[in-house]
């Protein structure tokens, strides 16, 4: 009867440190669960991280080639006012060149009028 108590004894022992190995397995396997889980989380985060600067970094070199876009399309059209200036000017010159001209050949028609009566 002693012998089949310390045999009941050592049944339940073994059983208790059965479902403690058990219980700490289900443990460990949480506890990577938990970190896998963890780390698709971080690393999804990363991703979306990295796709937010990406598209920062690309959003300002679109805004850097349309800016220098309008400086060029800005410099152009000053330079293209500038020179209609200019032609204004010179066209302005040569049409007072010719009034002078003109009148220089008016003036001296009407001397030679005058000396010739």
């Amino acid at each position: 009867a002693q012998l089949e108590a310390k045999k009941k004894a050592q049944d339940e022992s073994d059983k208790q440190a059965q479902l403690e190995a058990e219980r700490e397995a289900e443990m460990e396997a949480e506890t990577e669960r938990q970190a896998m889980l963890a780390a698709t989380i971080q690393a999804k985060f990363e991703a979306e991280r990295k796709e937010e600067v990406e598209k920062m970094h690309r959003q300002a070199e679109e805004k850097k080639q349309k800016d220098e876009a309008a400086e060029k399309e800005r410099l152009a059209e000053e330079r293209r006012i500038a020179q209609e200036m200019i032609l204004d000017e010179n066209r302005k010159r040569e049409s007072m060149e010719v009034d002078v001209v003109m009148s220089n050949g008016s003036a001296h028609n009407d001397f030679v009028a005058e000396e010739e009566s």
